[in-house]
């Protein structure tokens, strides 16, 4: 694979890739920000509407809290955050090539 240098001396291809990472985490950050704010507003909900039914009901936001986290808030951490499986082949590339040069 070709390098392309820009101006400013880095790799294309790299700097292509780290702004790809950071628009995944600026994206979601927003997503932490609504899944919290929503959220808090179901709890809120269901609290306080407790004096109008008369007794606490089953606490049904556990149910959005909980799918919402699992479904599409832990992919969207792992994208943002995880190791994306190219970086483990190009690690895993680069100690092969180390331990061969030994």
């Amino acid at each position: 694979m070709s390098q392309v240098i820009n101006r400013d001396g880095i790799d294309v291809n790299e700097r292509w890739r780290a702004q790809e990472i950071a628009e995944a985490r600026y994206s979601f950050r927003w997503h932490i920000t609504v899944y919290a704010l929503v959220n808090t507003l179901f709890v809120g909900l269901w609290y306080y509407s407790a004096p109008f039914l008369g007794v606490l009901t089953f606490p049904w936001p556990i149910f959005p809290i909980v799918i919402w986290a699992i479904c599409p808030l832990a992919p969207h951490y792992f994208y943002a955050y995880g190791r994306y499986p190219n970086d483990w082949i190009q690690n895993e590339t680069d100690r092969i090539l180390r331990e061969e040069r030994r």
